[in-house]
This record gives structure tokens, sequence and C-alpha cells, in this order.
């Protein structure tokens, strides 16, 4: 077996609910502890290794805990921010009825509310899993969801052409 499939699956057993809790219930100490489990950490952050090394460290440094975790929280709207740069190469369109409109390749990036909402009444995606990522390339609609890079999974609803 692969060996990046391999660790996805390991992280998929029993990790990822332990991920999920701790990032959903802000528990930083938590979160962090998680993650060093992974083979890749998803920040840059000179502290990473040493928190590795001495896992007791985490309880004596409660102020560099706290700042990752931090950072952690803000990567979310950092991929919203980075899609709105336009750096895919087609137009961003803010109003989901101006997604609606287009016929050409566009990309959706408004609220989460109106993403979910969109998503829902036109693609039939009945999932409550947010998405972060809504697209329109060659008539079909692509719908997406930012992930960790150590995390598992995502949307794996096909969305049918409307």
């Amino acid at each position: 077996m692969n060996y990046w499939t391999q660790q996805s699956i390991e992280f998929a057993q029993g990790r990822e609910d332990s991920l999920l809790s701790a990032y959903d219930s802000q528990d930083n100490t938590k979160l962090i502890e998680t993650l060093l489990d992974a083979e890749l950490f998803p920040l840059k952050d000179s502290y990473v290794p040493f928190l590795r090394y001495d896992r007791t460290a985490i309880v004596r440094n409660p102020k560099t805990v706290n700042r990752i975790a931090g950072t952690l929280y803000q990567m979310g709207p950092l991929f919203k921010r980075w899609i709105a740069e336009g750096v895919i190469g087609v137009p961003v369109l803010r109003k989901p009825e101006e997604f609606l409109c287009r016929d050409e390749n566009c990309i959706l990036n408004s609220s989460d509310g109106a993403m979910q909402k969109f998503a829902a009444e036109f693609l039939g995606f009945r999932r409550n899993k947010g998405v972060d990522f809504l697209a329109k390339f060659s008539g079909k609609y692509i719908a997406g969801e930012a992930k960790f890079l150590t995390d598992f999974g995502g949307i794996k609803e096909r969305c049918t052409n409307t």
C-alpha cells in the first residue's frame, strides 16, 4: 500500500475525531497534541519540532501553544482570501445570482451561508458540511471544502449540472 494512503487511513481511523473535537471546542492543547502526531504539521513554526521532541513542553509553554493554535484557527479564512485574489485566473463573483447566470468559467466567493444555500438549492447538496469553494468550469459545478494538509476526507458527493 502507498505510504501516504496508509498515513491517511491511520489518521482517519483515530486522529480525525480527536482533531475535530479539539478544533470545535477550541481546546488548544489537545489540538496541538493531536496535530503533533501527524507527520506533516499544517504550518511552519520553529517550536513545532521542540514540542514534538518534548511533549511535556506543551504544558510548560501555554502562550506558545495558544499562539500556534490561534494561527491554525485563522487558516480557514485564508483560503477565501486566496481565492478572492483571483489566483485561479477566472472571474471571482460575490453574488450567487450572478454566478448562476454566468455561462463562462467563474468562482463564487460569498458568505458561508450564501454558498451553502446555493449548493443546496441549485446543486442538491444536502450535507451539514460547509462549502468553502464553488466554481463553474465547462458548464459543470464544482463544490469543495478547505482542509488541513493533514486532514483526511472532504466533500465526496458529486454535484450535478443544472
